[in-house]
């Protein structure tokens, strides 16, 4: 029985490790991404930023789809992928629901907040894409990067550190991610009692 073992624990541990080394470094890439995009004026400077901000989402989906691709020995695995599917779209609406959160004017001047569900949208339909197009995970980027991230990990102290934050990791995500749905589920029950 599937749930008897624990390929997708470790395929859900796998992928949030991954998670986390992408989203550290993309906190500091973001800095200087920014300050190029001021020499811009303020039409390209928005259209330069809405790009952008698929990037991390492509990351995302790549490696998602990698680790669901890859575990037992590259034996694909329905209930793998379907978990690496599912983790993939809580962690995009749990981004999305984050920068709603954090919308106070100074952190949204270009209006932006929005275009993050269609990157977090992207993400998810790029996933089931890289499912049927396996191909498509294979580019220099993508192995440069998985380098890192298995250079990373072979490191022991470094490695177990992550490992209890990508587990607490989850544990976060997935309750942002049932905070998000029964407010969403309250706001449209209180809509329909209006």
């Amino acid at each position: 029985m599937i749930f008897l073992n624990w390929d997708w624990f470790y395929s859900l541990y796998s992928i949030s490790f991954m998670f986390l080394i992408i989203a550290f470094f993309w906190k500091i890439i973001i800095y200087p991404i920014t300050l190029i995009s001021l020499i811009f004026t303020d039409n390209i400077q928005f259209i330069f930023m809405k790009v952008i901000m698929i990037i991390p989402y492509y990351f995302m989906a790549t490696f998602a789809a990698v680790v669901g691709l890859g575990v037992n020995e590259g034996v694909r695995s329905f209930f793998i992928l379907l978990v690496g599917g599912i983790f993939l779209f809580i962690q995009s609406i749990t981004g999305v629901f984050q920068a709603e959160m954090d919308k106070d004017g100074k952190n949204d001047q270009l209006g932006l907040i929005r275009y993050r569900y269609f990157g977090a949208i992207f993400g998810v339909v790029y996933y089931v894409v890289l499912i049927f197009v396996p191909e498509l995970t294979y580019n220099s980027v993508i192995i440069f990067v998985y380098e890192i991230i298995y250079w990373i990990r072979e490191i022991q102290i470094l490695s177990m550190i992550i490992a209890l934050f990508a587990f607490l990791y989850v544990l976060y995500s997935m309750l942002i991610c049932i905070i998000a749905v029964v407010g969403m589920i309250s706001t449209s029950l209180k809509k329909k009692n209006s």
